[in-house]
C-alpha cells in the first residue's frame, strides 16, 4: 500500500455510496471538461461544427461505473480523428493529443472537486 492509502480507504469508508458516486460524477465532470476545451482548440475548424459537436455526457446508469465522457455530435469525427486509407483521409488525432496534453491537469482538477464535494458534507 502507498503511504496515507489506508487512512483514505477509511475515511471515504465513513461515507454513503450516494455522496461517493455524486462526488466522482462531479469530479470526473470538471475533468472532462478540461479535455473538453482542450479539443476543442485543436480540432480542424473547417465549419466550426466539428469543435461544436463536442459534450461532456454522463456514463449510462450503472452499479458498476459512474463517470463522464466527451462524445462527437458529429458522424464524421472519427473518420477525421482515425482516418480513412481507401480515401487518403489522414488521422488528425485531435482526441487522442488534446487527452495526452491534458491528463495530469484535467486528473488534478476531477481529484480536487471530488475532494471539495466530500469535504462539504
Amino acid at each position: 500500500m502507498l503511504p496515507g492509502e489506508e487512512q483514505a480507504i477509511t475515511a471515504l469508508e465513513d461515507f454513503s455510496k450516494k455522496k461517493l458516486r455524486a462526488a466522482i460524477r462531479k469530479g470526473s465532470r470538471a475533468g472532462c471538461k478540461v479535455i473538453q476545451a482542450q479539443a476543442r482548440q485543436t480540432a480542424p475548424h473547417r465549419t466550426g461544427a466539428l469543435a461544436a459537436g463536442m459534450k461532456v455526457r454522463a456514463l449510462p446508469r450503472s452499479r458498476k461505473y459512474v463517470g463522464t465522457q466527451v462524445t462527437l455530435g458529429v458522424y464524421y469525427a472519427a473518420f477525421i480523428e482515425y482516418g480513412l486509407k481507401n480515401r487518403h483521409l489522414v488521422a488528425r488525432r485531435y482526441m487522442k493529443n488534446a487527452s495526452n496534453q491534458e491528463k495530469v491537469s484535467a486528473l488534478n482538477t476531477a481529484r480536487d472537486v471530488i475532494k471539495q464535494e466530500l469535504n462539504a458534507s
